[in-house]
């Protein structure tokens, strides 16, 4: 394991098996730490977010998606085991 600065980036490598962080909570925010990038807690929800907003969050049921989903032209959305809703 290394964790060093290359003079532009500061940098974690692994180069053996996993990188692992143990923890029940964490949250990953921007350089100025005035907003969350990714928050997961333990036996609870993972949470994505877009400039300050949360955009996807993870539930029991399964996952909240806060905004619009947008396919490109040229994939589909296939919903069941069939894919026979398209």
């Amino acid at each position: 394991l290394e964790i060093y600065h290359s003079g532009s980036h500061s940098i974690i490598n692994n180069s053996t098996g996993y990188l692992r962080l143990l923890s029940d909570s964490v949250t990953i925010n921007n350089n100025a730490d005035d907003e969350a990038m990714i928050v997961a807690v333990a036996n609870g929800a993972v949470e994505l977010y877009y400039n300050g907003s949360k955009k996807l969050q993870t539930k029991t049921y399964g996952v909240d998606i806060i905004g619009d989903l947008y396919i490109t032209d040229s994939n589909k959305l296939l919903i069941g085991t069939s894919s026979d809703l398209q």
